[in-house]
């Protein structure tokens, strides 16, 4: 029977080095999945690869001994394409480089060594090594699962909102507590399945948060505030799963998260068929100094033979380096995963941090659909039908009637252009098609019917018009625009010079209007 963690990953084969693995959002905090479900994908990839691959498959390792895995951009909520590479094809081990992909981008590498644990390829010998301080005795399995109390374990779920996948993990902590400080024990299970090498994978990340247990701050995973909860419930409840509750308030409070930069896994053995049930997990800590911060986890099997060890190096960063502030400016969807709060939510954050503040804030306005900025009504224009059509009836006329030479004259020209000036040279360089006289007529139209309002166009000159000064001094009206003189390149003679927009929309003056026999 496939487990439900399998299911999630969905490995599929896309080319013969390629895989395929989904996401899913039991197993994502926030906008990112989770380290120990991207070990899982990485395993099950690897370990796929190792029994299909033909060049691989005759050399008969099936085992992993050893996963190095880098993290070098967080994975969002997308499918991953993992490609693999056999860097070394040996006789005892072979070493494969797999690289996770979303979207073109390479956000995790690692390293493979497989191995035949059914193979002996040298001797063995015994050690002392043992677990310092040594963790409470194994507990009654029996008397766990009959939901009777246990002399040093204290049966456990967590219901977290925040990440749902963990909600399906059995755990067991022990009665005293958690005596020493940078060290945590506990006994974990999955609901309904047992246990297998992809999920041991998994569980080399799952663990109560070393850096909210040493700083000891109520965090989301702050180990001593758990023990304190289920201590109150065992002593109403003996034997009974305590519930602990993470809910997305107390996930907006966070003020450090912790991001995982490497995890180093080494195997020790083969799990067996039969797929028990518990494991003994130990996580260590020798020290946390400036947000960097090392974890060893041990891992037993229920007779407390040693299964595998890991290594993590974690940062402990501030809640405003782990957040995306661009995406909170620029997307609600994003807002609301990065907030860790549902549409409905009506949760109370004047006790959060200033960054959760800040995200809470902008998901209200979303709820609200305020826009970032007041928007103020547009001055708009009314333009009288019965206006715009005289207008047009009286441009038309005017076009008609004049000869194009004495229109132009009127309309723009007032000083006559100085002969090799700066204004005929000018007028040849910025030579523009002609306006189609029914487009002049819309446009004297269309400004006519604006004359007087507020608002109303004002002057401008366009690159076709050329101002000519005079030498003495002299009013505004003393500022001209010249004629466009014909160029080389330009139309015919007899042609009829276009009206140019410029001239259209600059107002004469009362002199220019009286020098171009303007009917005033």
């Amino acid at each position: 029977m496939t487990s439900l963690l399998h299911e999630h990953i969905n490995l599929k084969k896309t080319s013969a080095n390629t895989y395929n693995v989904s996401w899913h959002r039991d197993w994502a905090l926030g906008a990112t999945l989770l380290g120990s479900y991207i070990a899982a994908q990485i395993h099950l990839t690897a370990s796929a690869h190792l029994t299909t691959d033909p060049s691989l498959q005759i050399r008969n390792q099936p085992d992993i001994l050893h996963l190095y895995i880098e993290f070098l951009r967080p994975c969002e909520h997308s499918e991953s394409d993992i490609t693999i590479t056999a860097l070394k094809i040996g006789s005892v081990t072979s070493t494969l480089q797999l690289q996770l992909s979303q979207g073109g981008k390479v956000k995790v590498i690692a390293l493979a060594t497989s191995t035949n644990f059914d193979q002996t390829i040298g001797p063995s010998a015994s050690t002392d090594w043992r677990l310092l301080p040594p963790p409470q005795p194994t507990p009654d399995f029996n008397r766990i699962i009959s939901y009777q109390p246990e002399a040093n374990w204290l049966p456990a779920r967590l219901e977290d909102s925040v990440v749902p996948g963990l909600g399906r993990i059995n755990v067991l902590y022990p009665r005293v507590g958690f005596p020493t400080n940078g060290v945590c024990d506990a006994w974990y299970s999955w609901v309904n399945e047992g246990m297998d090498d992809t999920k041991l994978a998994f569980m080399t990340d799952v663990m109560p948060s070393m850096s909210d247990t040493l700083m000891r701050n109520d965090g989301l995973y702050d180990v001593h505030a758990w023990h304190k909860q289920i201590q109150q419930w065992a002593e109403k409840n003996p034997g009974i799963p305590a519930t602990i509750t993470n809910s997305t308030t107390k996930a907006l409070q966070a003020t450090t998260f912790v991001i995982s930069m490497t995890l180093d896994i080494e195997f020790k053995r083969r799990l067996p068929k039969e797929k028990k049930q518990w494991t003994f997990s130990r996580a260590a800590t020798k020290m946390l100094q400036d947000g960097r911060m090392d974890v060893e986890i041990t891992i037993c099997n229920e007779d407390m033979e040693l299964l595998c060890t890991a290594r993590e190096s974690p940062a402990i960063a501030p809640s405003a380096i782990f957040l995306d502030f661009r995406a909170l400016a620029s997307k609600p969807a994003e807002r609301q995963r990065f907030c860790v709060l549902s549409r409905n939510s009506q949760t109370d954050a004047t006790d959060a941090s200033p960054l959760t503040q800040i995200a809470f804030s902008l998901h209200q306005r979303d709820q609200n659909e305020s826009p970032l900025y007041p928007r103020h009504p547009r001055r708009t224009f009314t333009i009288d039908p019965e206006t715009t059509e005289a207008a047009e009836e009286h441009v038309a006329a005017q076009l008609t009637s004049s000869p194009p030479s004495s229109l132009e004259h009127s309309a723009y020209s007032i000083l006559p252009p100085t002969s090799g000036g700066r204004g005929s040279s000018q007028a040849g360089r910025n030579e523009h098609p002609p306006i189609a006289p029914d487009v002049r007529v819309r446009i004297a139209a269309t400004l006519a019917s604006f004359k007087g309002k507020r608002g109303s166009p004002s002057s401008f000159i366009t690159a076709r018009d050329v101002p000519s000064f005079s030498a003495k001094s002299a009013p505004e009206d003393a500022i001209q625009l010249a004629p466009r003189t014909q160029s080389s390149y330009g139309p015919a003679q007899g042609t009829p010079p276009s009206l140019e927009l410029s001239s259209l929309l600059r107002p004469l003056g009362d002199s220019a209007r009286s020098r171009a026999g303007g009917d005033d």
